[in-house]
């Protein structure tokens, strides 16, 4: 299942880790003192996309994996602008220094087969550990080489279109995240700039609908079908290497690992036997490079896996008796922060 939700998100989580830093001069203390006291204001551009190869699936019980078969199977990509307010909290150790309060709305354009608006507040209440509290609102399109939304037809055994504007895809949600940074634990100013072994672990519980569509009911979005109105969860856990200053463009490589489903049969039994709380599972390969304060570019593989079939029924009236991992895409990030 393709999911372009996932371009932005997976590259984006790499790109939010914050560690309290000392200052190098009086001046930066003097500008970051007034930030503190009048908020600060941050604009950016993302650009992303992503390319899916052509794989083929194996029909075996237990696990498998799919073999790559062409080098193309669908091109999906992404434009947001983004407007972020930040207030920084008090504090002046270790822990709290630099912690804030973050309220970002974004608008996206991503597909291209749906518009999507984001409203989100991000609290950092100490050095490792922040919350979120977010809601995303959007409508989508077909387009003739790809689906933006639809509802599952048990006759034609197929997705029907939904018209935009009069169904939504709507999904609030609350976040935690737990960071390390391993220079923290050590004092000598040389080494630990060249200690920056990082981790992020990410947990969210989010309730995902598409309005107009019954419970029980599967629904498409984005290309990807598969879904259904209910409580899920996502999780990201990502170990990095930070490179120093002295390195220039490089600035992180790491690895990052997806996990999401649902927490209960959100098919009402209807499906049972298709298996409503497999969980889905990516591994990410990533590589962030910092051209200048203005520009920077993420790179990304991706390896999935995904349900599978003993025959070659993989509707809804399949049964699901295993799993097969493939290699799913290569994506790209470019982000111009003003």
């Amino acid at each position: 299942m393709k999911k372009a939700l996932s371009i932005l998100l997976c590259v984006l989580m790499c790109t939010t880790f914050i560690f309290a830093q000392e200052a190098e001069a009086v001046a930066e203390e003097t500008v970051a003192e007034a930030k503190t006291q009048s908020g600060e204001n941050n604009f950016w551009i993302n650009f992303s996309m992503a390319e899916y190869l052509a794989h083929e699936r194996s029909h075996s019980t237990g696990t498998a994996w799919s073999n790559v078969n062409g080098p193309y199977s669908g091109i999906e990509g992404a434009l947001g602008f983004w407007y972020e307010y930040k207030l920084n909290t008090p504090g002046n150790n270790a822990l709290t220094e630099g912690n804030n309060v973050k309220f970002q709305e974004g608008f996206e354009v991503r597909g291209p087969v749906d518009i999507k608006g984001t409203g989100k507040i991000i609290y950092t209440p100490i050095a490792f550990l922040s919350f979120t509290g977010g809601v995303e609102v959007a409508t989508g399109w077909d387009l003739p080489i790809a689906r933006g939304q639809g509802v599952w037809n048990s006759t034609t055994s197929a997705y029907d279109t939904l018209p935009m504007f009069m169904n939504f895809y709507f999904k609030p949600y609350l976040e935690a995240l737990f960071q390390f940074d391993v220079a923290a634990l050590v004092s000598d100013k040389n080494l630990k700039d060249w200690l920056h072994i990082v981790l992020q672990a990410t947990y969210q519980v989010n309730f995902s609908a598409m309005t107009g569509v019954a419970d029980g009911t599967p629904w498409l979005w984005e290309n990807g079908g598969d879904k259904f109105n209910g409580w899920g969860y996502d999780s990201y856990i990502t170990f990095g290497y930070m490179f120093p200053d002295q390195v220039k463009v490089i600035q992180l490589v790491g690895v990052q690992l997806e996990f999401d489903g649902y927490y209960y049969d959100v098919t009402g039994g209807q499906y049972a036997a298709w298996n409503p709380t497999f969980v889905e599972f990516c591994i990410n390969p990533t590589v962030m490079l910092a051209f200048d304060k203005h520009n920077s570019l993420a790179l990304q593989c991706r390896i999935k896996n995904s349900r599978a079939f003993a025959t070659e029924d993989e509707s809804f009236t399949g049964t699901c008796v295993g799993q097969q991992y493939f290699f799913d895409r290569f994506a790209l990030s470019y982000t111009y922060s003003f």
